[in-house]
């Protein structure tokens, strides 16, 4: 948070992490429940009518005892003297349109891609609507903020819409409604503020759909004027002006939904789903998967914090240092990483670089820091490039560069000379340099003095005292209490102290039933473990997935295969599991991406069905994830160009080649501007 937040705490227990959202009547906050050790959201409403009261409480004890896994809980109702405020558990993924955003999805995209997509999503939104509905709780605010979906794409409902005050009898256009929240997704009765209620959730799923389907709101504007001149219109375009090869049958289902007239929809959501008919897929099931899962709290490790903080001192003293982190995989590097990222970024007048080599791609971790001005690709780079980069940093400086093992020979000389300034202490401003990886290679000669400015950091396996800190009795009984300091040492046992093998057997606890997980904690159950004699079936999507995988590469995001394979994602995802399980396949956090790997012999693709799209839906991924300054470039050219699309190839390697020139990688500059030159006129003689 930029400000301080007022009140810092909300009823003792939430400790406010950051702001979401702020109105004039309501604001939606992230915070901390101390007593459970969850991640939770507040929607604070202030001075609350009795309506508004009465909507509050409704939808707490609606919402708390939902259990629907497409709609958020609420765990929470606190009243205050002025304002009160509903409580929600904090659900993982990104908001709907930023999801959206990041699929490989174009304007010229097929309607069958993107209802692949859609189609869950929607299964998904209207389920958790009816369990409200049946429940008698309209929701009144139903727009993309208030959607989240996670890795796996299952999306729910969270929030709540306060609806219209019975005490304000204002009557007319509400520009306020759209400019706060709907943005052209609210039902036309909302904001012409006459009456609202369960038909309004249906025009606004429809817009969601419609959203989905044409790549953009059925009530479109600039402005609170043309939002008003649109909703005046009274009726939409439908989709299929905007998509070709939309069944007529969904596009009439969507305007019907979006009738302006009430009385001309649907008559409730059971209706819409019968409608819609075999175009509903089912939503996929939500997988206890550690790429998919919240991480948990990080354990053991306050006195790798503590270490930190000595460092950050000597920084402000202007002492630079060098910190060498490594570990085996599955370690906590990373994470050890991001916390000491945080606490670098509150202690002061610092500038905080994190960066990575991605697997495959290890001149990402470059990004970000090392900027040298430009000089000719076609001569050598100057002796004194890294030099001149370091004068760039304006600020005491902390880099955490991470996954070192993938380092190649370029990025070493560049990292070898940094941390040989920081010890000398040539540049402007001071440096601390943490090097983290599996291995790291050896410094070799440093500038004399400097040994006591050099540190190894280890980070030893947890213990019993430390997996207690993850569960949590069930009831306060000392038997319960019991349960939980032997499974927390038998769990420790198996996992070897490695703390990635112990988040793997919690969610093997979670999807086995012997665990159910409570905010960031796991409550050990009696008797919950299933029968594991049963029989497990073997997917028959099995040689595909991993065909596809195999054709990304060696090891490849796990949310871009999902996003680009011909596969159901919850199809797919039952692959991941399964292979998981047997070793076939591992996953590695890296650059801020779960990737999954093949281990072993590569399966076959030569049987795999529209290859070309999937290279050319993977390249799209990357364009759209692309968050290290074209460094990654050269993997979506190779992708376009096995997808046909030599044009779009050529650009991507005329990006790479920008990329690599900007990190004084000038062999590698010509190299990749050759191709892209190549391929351009290739693609300009057959256009």
């Amino acid at each position: 948070m930029n400000q301080p937040y007022n009140p810092a705490i909300v009823g003792g227990r939430y400790r406010v992490t950051e702001v979401l959202r702020t109105g004039e009547g309501s604001d939606t906050i992230a915070a901390l429940d101390v007593r459970d050790d969850r991640e939770v959201v507040l929607k604070r409403v202030r001075f609350a009518s009795r309506g508004e009261m009465a909507r509050l409480k409704a939808a707490h004890r609606v919402l708390g005892e939902l259990d629907s896994p497409h709609v958020a809980a609420s765990t929470d109702l606190v009243e205050g003297r002025r304002d009160s405020w509903i409580v929600f558990d904090r659900v993982s993924g990104v908001d709907l349109e930023t999801y959206w955003s990041l699929l490989p999805i174009g304007m010229d995209s097929s309607f069958e891609e993107r209802w692949a997509v859609a189609s869950p999503l929607v299964t998904s939104i209207l389920m958790g609507l009816e369990a409200m509905h049946r429940s008698d709780l309209p929701h009144l605010d139903l727009s993309p903020a208030n959607v989240r979906v996670d890795p796996l794409g299952v999306a729910r409902v969270v929030g709540l819409g306060m609806g219209l005050d019975d005490s304000d009898d204002a009557e007319g256009f509400d520009v306020t409604l759209l400019t706060r929240s709907g943005l052209g997704y609210q039902a036309p009765e909302v904001v012409e503020r006459d009456g609202e209620g369960y038909l309004s959730d249906q025009w606004s799923l429809g817009a969601l759909m419609y959203f989905l389907i044409a790549g953009r709101k059925p009530v479109e504007g600039r402005s609170a004027d043309e939002l008003q001149e649109a909703y005046e219109r009274g009726s939409v375009r439908p989709c299929r002006e905007h998509c070709s090869g939309v069944p007529v049958d969904l596009d009439d289902a969507v305007l019907k939904m979006l009738s302006w007239n009430p009385g001309r929809r649907f008559g409730d959501l059971s209706e819409v789903r019968k409608a819609l008919g075999s175009l509903l897929v089912p939503a996929p099931e939500d997988s206890a998967q550690v790429w998919a899962s919240t991480p948990a709290p990080a354990v053991g490790r306050d006195p790798f914090l503590s270490f930190l903080r000595k460092r950050l001192s000597s920084l402000r003293q202007r002492e630079g240092s060098v910190v060498r982190l490594e570990g085996p995989a599955g370690a906590g590097k990373s994470r050890l990483v991001d916390l000491w990222r945080d606490l670098a970024e509150t202690s002061g007048d610092v500038d905080v670089h994190v960066a990575s080599c991605r697997p495959g791609v290890p001149r990402t971790v470059l990004s970000g820091w090392f900027s040298p001005p430009r000089t000719n690709i076609d001569l050598p780079p100057p002796s004194d490039l890294v030099d001149r980069a370091l004068k760039e940093l304006n600020k005491p400086t902390v880099l955490l560069l991470d996954g070192l093992e993938e380092l190649d020979s370029i990025c070493w000389a560049r990292i070898r000379r940094t941390a040989v300034a920081a010890l000398e202490g040539s540049t402007a401003f001071p440096i601390l340099l943490v090097l983290v990886g599996r291995a790291v290679p050896d410094l070799g000669q440093l500038p004399a003095g400097s040994a006591s400015r050099v540190f190894s950091v280890a980070l030893p396996p947890l213990v019993t005292s430390d997996v207690v800190q993850l569960l949590r009795p069930e009831t306060g009984d000392e038997d319960d209490r019991e349960l939980v300091e032997g499974v927390a040492g038998t769990l420790c046992m198996e996992a070897g102290g490695n703390p990635s093998a112990l988040m793997g057997l919690l969610l093997a606890g979670e999807r086995d039933g012997s665990l159910v997980r409570s905010g960031r904690r796991w409550i050990p159950k009696v008797g919950g473990r299933i029968d594991e004699s049963f029989p497990e079936i073997d997917p028959p999507e099995r040689h595909e997935v991993l065909g596809y995988l195999s054709a990304l590469g060696s090891s490849a995001p796990v949310r871009q295969l999902l996003d680009c394979i011909p596969v159901r994602r919850d199809r797919s995802a039952a692959v991941l599991v399964w292979a998981a399980d047997r070793g076939h396949i591992s996953f590695r956090w890296a650059a801020g991406h779960w990737f999954v790997s093949i281990e072993g012999r590569a399966p076959d693709t030569s049987t795999l069905e529209d290859l070309r799209g999937v290279y050319r839906r993977a390249a799209l991924w990357l364009e759209l994830n692309e968050r290290v300054g074209g460094l990654g470039a050269e993997k979506a050219a190779d992708y376009w160009r096995e997808a046909g699309e030599n044009a779009r190839a050529a650009g991507a390697y005329l990006r790479a080649s920008d990329a690599e020139a900007s990190i004084g990688s000038h062999a590698d500059a010509r190299r990749l501007q050759q191709l892209g030159n190549a391929l351009s006129a290739r693609s300009a003689r057959a256009g």
